[in-house]
């Protein structure tokens, strides 16, 4: 009588246990993360729009309509949208690793390098975006996802995710060419031409954009204005470092395809992965910032462009896999510290502002704000008066900024009180230039307001018929 043999576990269903406890494990962390200033500004224009201002006339933002709209989904769902948003990343994480690992194994890698480029490209990916929700987290599993249906010849569900990449993030269409390569070269013109005819719509959705004066000027001019200046902010080692992981993988694909003579046609879709994900952070003028995640894209293609891909492991791409890791644990103890405990610390400050601010105005009463950051608007819509929750948006050196100003000027002579972080108390000479226009202007009002009271680090000024609704009476 012989024994059973052993039963085996199919390593594929290993490998999705492995990406579903990394999914997990990153939704975990960002369910630690308070609210990210991005997401700030999101949930402060998605719930004016639930209000019922219209998007781009009555309340500007610079990203699509496709963001504010998935934002706001996620805002009415039961319970803090961080819990919500940790379950999305949670999930975006599983579907990068699994369309990464995905499309090495289809175009050749070994299951074991192609599970070490899923979990690469998944971490990075996380790290880039701070553990919070970013467009181009969004952007890149859809285009990854994109590549695995031209993989499987599926070109038209290629087409469609690509679209909506592109409604999602305006620089998306970049990466076009990049995949219409990976079509031709394994598919022929004719998936080329499918592939084409099915992302029309990105044309079509430009020329509208391009027609309508307020679209063209939220989602093309201030896009340009607002990120003036802002090339080379490398205050912190963080953005540099996790910046800098996924473009030296990149230059250390390119210093190894003179050994991919054999694979050439993948070798010029990973070239081409590599320029457009190196170029929209440039286009972007943010080269240290989350922008890099686009840069991930050519890592599960070079995963199957490996040297003596089977079995063979090389110590070099070990060492890089390894280093790498290393480098990014750098930030996440970095951001541990100054992201985890700084930002709750300063969510928890404008969450007892917008307590106070509560009692003191009535139902019919609104607020301006000169202070950077978002978190008043998100916290209270219904009564934040401007058009926008970011100042930078009213100021930017734009064909509009006069009239923005005038508007807000304004919101400033019917609102009952302005809050600012205290820059209003200091001298203009200390004032950015940028803001030196918004400063003069509420300067001119605060004869209107002559009641204040502080609330931290936070200065609230009302107008005299509310003096005695203050803390302090």
């Amino acid at each position: 009588m012989t024994s059973a043999a052993p039963r085996r576990i199919d390593p594929r269903h290993l490998n999705a246990a492995a990406m579903a406890l990394l999914g997990l494990g990153i939704g975990w962390t960002s369910s630690r993360y308070a609210l990210g200033w991005d997401e700030g500004a999101w949930l402060a224009v998605a719930r004016r729009m639930a209000l019922g201002d219209v998007l781009y006339r009555d309340v500007i933002e610079n990203k699509a309509p496709a963001v504010l709209g998935l934002v706001g989904l996620l805002d009415i769902v039961p319970g803090p949208y961080e819990s919500t948003r940790a379950v999305v990343l949670g999930l975006l994480a599983f579907a990068l690793a699994y369309l990464s690992n995905r499309i090495a194994a289809e175009l050749g890698a070994h299951r074991t390098r192609a599970l070490a480029v899923a979990v690469l490209v998944a971490v990075l990916a996380a790290l880039q975006a701070e553990f919070l929700l970013t467009t181009e987290l969004l952007a890149v599993t859809l285009i990854l996802a994109a590549m695995l249906q031209v993989i499987r010849k599926r070109t038209a569900a290629a087409g469609l995710l690509l679209t909506v990449a592109a409604l999602i993030d305006l620089r998306a269409p970049v990466v076009l060419p990049a995949v219409a390569l990976l079509a031709r070269q394994l598919g022929g013109r004719q998936e080329l031409g499918r592939l084409a005819r099915w992302v029309t719509p990105i044309a079509a959705f430009w020329i509208v954009v391009l027609a309508t004066p307020d679209l063209r000027f939220a989602l093309v001019e201030l896009n340009f204005a607002s990120r003036s200046g802002a090339a080379l902010d490398v205050s912190y080692l963080a953005n540099v470092l996790r910046s800098a992981v996924p473009v030296v993988l990149a230059l250390l694909v390119v210093s190894e395809l003179r050994h991919f003579k054999d694979r050439s046609p993948l070798t010029v879709v990973t070239l081409a992965l590599i320029v457009v994900g190196g170029l929209i952070p440039l286009i972007s003028l943010k080269p240290f910032d989350h922008y890099w995640t686009f840069a991930l894209l050519p890592l599960p293609v070079a995963a199957a462009l490996a040297p003596g891909s089977g079995t063979a492991r090389r110590p070099a791409a070990t060492a890089v896999l390894a280093v790498a890791l290393a480098i990014s644990l750098i930030p996440v103890v970095e951001m541990r510290y100054r992201s985890v405990e700084g930002r709750r610390l300063e969510v928890a400050h404008y969450q007892g502002v917008a307590s106070v601010l509560e009692d003191v105005l009535a139902d019919d009463e609104t607020f301006v704000q000169f202070d950077p950051m978002p978190f008043l608007p998100a916290l209270l819509p219904e009564h934040f008066g401007a058009r926008s929750p970011v100042l930078g948006y009213l100021s930017s050196d734009s064909v509009r900024t006069e009239r923005e100003i005038s508007l807000l000027s304004q919101a400033t002579s019917a609102a009952a009180a302005i809050l600012d972080d205290g820059v209003l108390d200091a001298e203009r000479f200390t004032v950015g230039e940028t803001f030196l226009p918004l400063w003069d202007m509420f300067q001119s009002h605060l004869a209107e307001f002559p009641c204040r009271s502080d609330i931290g680090r936070t200065t609230l000024r009302v107008r005299a018929e509310l003096c005695l609704r203050l803390p302090d009476g």
